[in-house]
């Protein structure tokens, strides 16, 4: 992805990772969340010119989860359906 990056190359990383951060750690955007605007729409974060959607920037990565299999599909459906 970064390599197309600096070709110009429009890219973007979609992460539904839910057993750790590897995609937010790589691109050292650990410390971001992704933006939600008042109409409920999320913005990516973004590194290297290229724009991540993690699910890994959508909680809190030092803190332990427990997903339930419903809670999981509606995450990774809103952040499809909901990313600008």
């Amino acid at each position: 992805a970064i390599s197309l990056s600096r070709k110009n190359v429009k890219v973007g990383i979609f992460d539904a990772d839910l057993s750790g951060p590897s995609i937010p750690m790589m691109a050292g955007t650990m410390d971001q969340r992704l933006y939600l605007d008042d109409s409920k729409s999320f913005f990516p974060t973004e590194a290297f010119g290229i724009k991540i959607v993690s699910t890994g920037n959508c909680f809190p990565y030092d803190k332990p989860l427990i997903y339930k299999s419903a809670y999981i599909s509606n995450v990774i459906e809103q952040l499809i359906n909901k990313c600008m």
